[in-house]
């Protein structure tokens, strides 16, 4: 759960067309001010679009859209884009005789006060994206930008070379084109972005009409309401662990599990820590709950690893995480267990990473290991594995609920350690942590929210499946109401969902179920 942004501004269009042949100072949609319009299901077409960043109330260079630091949103100039969080102050002008036109003279700040991420909103294709980033006061800094999880530049800026330009090809799959600050970023400028397109797809996809249908029942409801919880299914329990149990975010260490074969929940012993956004993966009679938020809203990350034993209701500490993340993914293929992505500060405060990190559970001392970084870093998505194969589904990028969630799908092969794209899921999800898992060679994700109005939480009730041997989607009966971040598993025959919330946030403690043919 993240907080709102500000509510965004409706403005009037100005008759100045910023792409004539002449450099002209902005009108204020220019300058990038959102309508309270949502995206076009269809983005519209385009040969080449140039984007500059800069500061409001200077010139565009000729040829060029500009970029002030808004959020995300409708620019009332016949495109979408803009940034995971508005920061219009970061935006900079120079005036220098170093510069050898507009587009090198301005820029714009993206990791100040955090890590930001710029989208556009484009169809399905491929594009070549050229970046510019440089600043010609300063001469230090490292200039790293990613499009699509690709380095577009990775240079250390001076004095006598303050600007790096590079290009790259991408493939975009979930309908936006994303620009990101690199790993290795420091002080990051961008100064502009120009974009052409290679081959798109005519349309973005749909929400399927259901293929499969599932009958629903209600079974007795969770003994607390909560969301954001980490969920298990060991034999023929269900166990949910935290979560925040309050619209006003606040946390518990509280367990209960369910017994599918009486109905009737029981309490277990709580965690030895209040943890939301945790990654969880059932081993056995052991589940593994790894990262997480501690505490109340705003909570920090935490590297916690802990062990909870089933048969015996007690916890051990297991290898911390490199690093503090929260709202990443876990996944365990033999004796190795997967952490990946996730955030990695404090709710609101953090980026978004790449990381994929791996633990061989069989080594006599246990060390988490970097691998192969995800093609573009995420969080609230859903992960599992099938065969050699992890599969990160979804997702939002940054603290953006509203309109920031994801439709990509990434695979991961454990053999050869790259990364690939797969079919997209028919519908942007996220808030997907504990309600994606793998059965009978196929994958489930059961609710979480899509993409709305901003400020506004768009939870979901539909179920969906991927097949990964033909890279399919199918839709499935939703369940009765939407719910954010509930837990889902299958147990025997039966897929059981359990709390999560609704819009508000309003945290729920429903539960349903329904056999799978």
């Amino acid at each position: 759960m993240e907080p709102k942004y500000t509510s965004i501004l409706r403005r009037a269009s100005f008759a100045l067309d910023p792409l004539e042949s002449r450099s002209m100072l902005c009108s204020p949609d220019d300058f990038g001010w959102a309508y309270a319009t949502t995206a076009a299901a269809t983005p519209a077409a385009f040969s080449s679009l140039n984007i500059n960043f800069q500061k409001s109330g200077t010139n565009i260079p000729s040829g060029f859209k500009a970029d002030i630091g808004s959020a995300y949103g409708d620019r009332g100039n016949g495109f979408t884009y803009g940034w995971n969080v508005a920061h219009t102050a970061d935006g900079f002008d120079r005036n220098s005789s170093k510069s050898p036109t507009q587009q090198y003279d301005t820029g714009i700040f993206t990791q100040r006060g955090g890590n930001k991420t710029w989208e556009l909103a484009v169809r399905n294709g491929k594009y070549r994206v050229t970046v510019l980033a440089g600043d010609p006061w300063v001469g230090n800094g490292r200039f790293h930008y990613v499009v699509e999880g690709i380095t577009a530049v990775n240079k250390l800026q001076s004095g006598a070379t303050p600007w790096v330009m590079g290009t790259v090809d991408v493939t975009v799959s979930d309908g936006k084109l994303t620009i990101a600050n690199g790993s290795a970023a420091i002080e990051n400028r961008l100064n502009s972005v120009q974009i052409t397109t290679l081959s798109t797809s005519p349309t973005t996809p749909t929400t399927p009409a259901p293929s499969v249908k599932l009958n629903w029942n209600s079974g007795q409801a969770n003994p607390i309401s909560r969301f954001e919880a980490a969920g298990a299914a060991v034999g023929t329990k269900l166990y949910v662990f935290g979560g925040y149990i309050s619209s006003s975010i606040h946390a518990t260490a509280r367990v209960d599990v369910l017994d599918t074969a009486t109905g009737k929940w029981t309490r277990k012993r709580d965690m030895p820590q209040p943890l939301t956004h945790a990654g969880q993966v059932v081993d056995g009679n052991y589940v593994y709950l790894v990262g997480g938020f501690l505490g109340d809203n705003p909570g920090p990350a935490v590297t916690s690893f802990w062990k909870y034993n089933t048969l015996t209701d007690t916890y051990t500490r297991g290898p911390a995480l490199p690093q503090a993340r929260g709202a990443g993914g876990l996944a365990i293929v033999g004796r190795k267990l997967y952490y990946a992505g996730g955030l990695d500060g404090a709710e609101s405060q953090g980026g978004d990473k790449a990381n994929l990190w791996t633990l061989d559970l069989a080594s006599s001392n246990p060390t988490w290991q970097a691998r192969a970084t995800m093609p573009q870093g995420r969080n609230h998505f859903g992960m599992t594995a099938v065969g050699n194969k992890l599969y990160v589904i979804g997702g939002q990028s940054q603290w953006n609920e509203y309109t920031g969630n994801s439709s990509r799908v990434d695979v991961y092969d454990i053999t050869t350690n790259k990364w690939s794209v797969a079919a997209s899921m028919p519908q942007a999800r996220g808030h997907l942590l504990a309600s994606t898992f793998g059965y009978n060679g196929m994958i489930y994700t059961v609710g979480g929210a899509t993409n709305g109005t901003p400020g506004v939480q768009s939870p979901v009730a539909s179920v969906m499946r991927y097949n990964p041997a033909s890279n399919a989607w199918q839709s499935l009966t939703g369940i009765p109401a939407a719910r954010m971040s509930p837990v889902a598993a299958v147990i025997g025959n039966k897929l059981w969902v359990t709390t999560g919330n609704s819009a508000g946030p309003t945290p729920q403690s429903s539960t349903w179920y329904a056999v799978l043919g």
